[in-house]
């Protein structure tokens, strides 16, 4: 699957929708799209060391972030492939062939590989007249935790969780399709 630009005025909705996409091994530049999200939720957390300075004030100095987020996909039988099986005693294991698949991504972590994580959003909000009124969120994570499956009432679902590696946009414009605007 080609990495496809979610920014696209044709992929957007007024609604706010966001995507994720795992990037391709073998090809970083390229962007396979896992799923409309149903769930996402970001933990901003900056960190600060305090000490006093020589003339007795409190200073507070910048010592590293921990950014974490948490997605909650409704589980569908595309989300994982049918090849992967995994014998931890020594038999034979059947890597995942489908890499824009959940099973891939879990292998990945098992043999501990990076597995990169992007959501990318916009959303519509209430704004006065004159001024910006579109949210834009972009965030790369590393994902590090799955719970393949979760009985939730007639539904289960699929948590999927890690570290915020960079804040790409949060921001606001006009426009609706790009996060430049």
């Amino acid at each position: 699957m080609a990495s496809v630009n979610f920014n696209l005025s044709s992929l957007r909705a007024r609604r706010f929708k966001g995507y994720l996409q795992f990037q391709d091994p073998d090809n970083t530049s390229n962007y396979l799209r896992l799923k409309e999200r149903q769930t996402m939720n970001i933990s901003l957390s900056f960190g600060r060391d305090s000490h006093y300075d020589d003339q007795g004030q409190k200073v507070l100095d910048p010592s590293g972030y921990t950014h974490q987020f948490s997605v909650g996909l409704k589980t569908t039988a595309d989300l994982f492939d049918t090849a992967f099986t995994w014998n931890g005693f020594g038999g034979s294991n059947t890597p995942p062939t489908d890499k824009s698949s959940i099973s891939y991504w879990v292998y990945k972590n098992q043999n501990y590989e990076p597995v990169e994580l992007v959501f990318i959003t916009t959303m519509e909000t209430v704004a006065s007249a004159g001024t910006s009124k579109y949210l834009h969120l972009k965030f790369t994570c590393d994902v590090n935790s799955f719970t393949p499956v979760t009985l939730a009432g007639a539904t289960s679902e699929t948590d999927i969780s890690g570290e915020i590696l960079k804040i790409e946009a949060v921001k606001r414009s006009a426009s609706a399709t790009t996060l430049s605007g």
